[in-house]
């Protein structure tokens, strides 16, 4: 399972991260956001890009933006798969 973690200060833009296959998301409180257990080797921080003063997204809006993608990644690999 590919393990990814929500951070503001993450290296790989989410659009780029694999979810294709068995994938977990991670996502820190708001006002503390991951402990630093979740920076680990094996876990990939991903972040959303964000325009203007904003520092950071609710986490309702960082958790739909995140599982939208990776639903829409899992359709298109099924799509390809069935061609």
């Amino acid at each position: 399972c590919r393990l990814y973690a929500a951070r503001v200060d993450g290296s790989l833009e989410y659009t780029t991260a694999d979810f294709g296959g068995r994938t977990a998301i991670v996502l820190g409180s708001e006002a503390h956001g991951l402990s630093d257990q979740w920076q680990a080797a094996d876990i990939t921080p991903i972040r959303l890009p964000l325009l203007g003063a904003v520092d950071s997204l609710n986490l309702s809006a960082t958790a739909a933006v995140l599982f939208y993608e990776a639903v829409r990644q899992k359709a298109l690999k099924t799509r390809e798969q069935t061609r």
